[in-house]
């Protein structure tokens, strides 16, 4: 995609959010002045839209109905195709393998093998294509539900990436039935990351918003997502939280709100440094609060309170207990357990914050010690007894945290004797 020409393309909607245009994808190249005109009313976002404009020249529309990125998404890397068989070859061989891979997560061949062909047949009508508007504007005519139906599929089946981000879903199965199969979904993160990686073409994400400055924050998908899967399932730590006391929100203390939302949505365990605490690090006057954007201050306001909560016993007890047995136990140095590693322990296996370990949550903890040293989680009941007696000191029936750390401080977990 020519970066003078098209390399930003939009959501077809005018400055109170109504659709802009019918069309599915416009091939016909846009003066960034249309795209200003319909923002007239909401000034906020002009500076940004004039700062696109001299870097971008140029934008496209396309229809705002849910299946926009999907659709905008294969335009681009279609476009890029035209004239350049090298490329096409290059694609065409991902591509190809691309019908088995969609099968073996579970995909009845014949319920998805139109898609496969109708994009394979468009695919390969690039090859004679020379004016790539018209070849385009074809294929978008005659082919765009199988297209985006294919893309949502590719999608849905990369859904290991999703694996660490599942918040509001009990399952992978439960968020791409919701979440990504269905058409007129939204593409959320998730998706562009999954569908950018299987297909080893990067997308950048421009936000138009109204934050202060004319330039738009931007998000770009790479290829490979191991990086950003397994990020929130690991403590973090974060030094200089920014502080900003004059409103409206800065595109840097956006940010920071959009990784505190995704850390707290996963309870990721945080260790941040700050001049300020929560409540003082963003701060508006009276006159700050008449003119900025009220949702702007309830969504700092809602940070600090998140920020606030990611101390407490009960949030930090969550972020252990959602781990896996072997996960979990690959945090520590079993050997040298210091007092807050205990403690760590301790909220993870306390599941009802009762005070002691009941037999059921005995039972968990060593259904992790033996998955973590044996690759099972198979716990035999003499087993079971022999820790229960050897931990439980006074003969209560139940374990206090002075038995548990007592036990966990004189134990080698590497190879204990009775985890075979």
């Amino acid at each position: 995609m020519s970066a003078a020409a098209a390399a930003l393309v939009g959501c077809g909607v005018d400055g109170a959010g109504r659709p802009a245009a019918a069309r599915l994808l416009s091939t016909v190249i846009l003066s960034f002045s249309l795209t200003g005109a319909q923002y007239m009313d909401n000034p906020g976002f002009l500076p940004k839209v004039e700062g696109l404009a001299r870097r971008f020249g140029a934008v496209r529309r396309t229809r705002p109905d849910g299946n926009c990125f999907y659709r905008a998404y294969l335009f681009g890397i279609f476009e890029a195709l035209v004239g350049s068989p090298e490329r096409q070859r290059a694609f065409g061989a991902r591509a190809q393998r691309s019908l088995d891979f969609c099968c073996s997560a579970g995909y009845e061949r014949v319920a998805i093998e139109d898609f496969y062909e109708e994009f394979s047949t468009c695919l390969a009508s690039l090859a004679a294509a020379t004016d790539a508007p018209a070849a385009l504007d074809a294929i978008l005519k005659d082919s765009d539900d199988y297209l985006v139906c294919w893309t949502r599929c590719l999608t849905s089946r990369r859904r290991a990436d999703f694996v660490a981000f599942l918040s509001s879903h009990s399952s992978i199965r439960e968020f791409c039935a919701q979440e990504v199969d269905p058409m007129a979904t939204e593409a959320d993160q998730l998706q562009i990351v999954a569908l950018s990686t299987h297909f080893g073409v990067p997308v950048n994400v421009v936000y138009l918003d109204r934050s202060e400055g004319e330039v738009a924050a931007e998000h770009l998908f790479k290829e490979g997502s191991e990086g950003m899967r397994t990020l929130a399932d690991r403590p973090i730590a974060v030094f200089g939280a920014p502080p900003s006391r004059r409103g409206p929100v800065s595109v840097q203390v956006r940010r920071f709100i959009t990784m505190i939302d995704a850390f707290y949505e996963r309870h990721t365990k945080l260790v941040c440094t700050a001049d300020l605490d929560p409540i003082n690090l963003f701060q508006v006057t009276e006159d700050d609060k008449k003119t900025s954007v009220a949702d702007e201050i309830f969504a700092w306001d809602r940070t600090a309170s998140r920020l606030i909560e990611m101390q407490s016993t009960k949030y930090l007890s969550e972020f252990g207990r959602k781990m896996e047995g072997d996960q979990f136990m690959g945090m520590f140095n079993m050997s040298s357990l210091s007092d807050d590693d205990l403690h760590e322990f301790w909220r993870r296996y306390d599941r009802d914050d009762s005070g002691d370990i009941d037999h059921d949550e005995l039972k968990l903890f060593l259904q992790d010690v033996i998955e973590a040293t044996k690759g099972h989680r198979n716990v035999a009941p003499e087993v079971f007894d022999l820790c229960l007696s050897s931990m439980d000191t006074d003969g209560n029936g139940s374990i206090s945290f002075e038995e548990f750390d007592n036990y966990l401080r004189h134990r080698d977990f590497k190879k204990p004797a009775w985890a075979s």
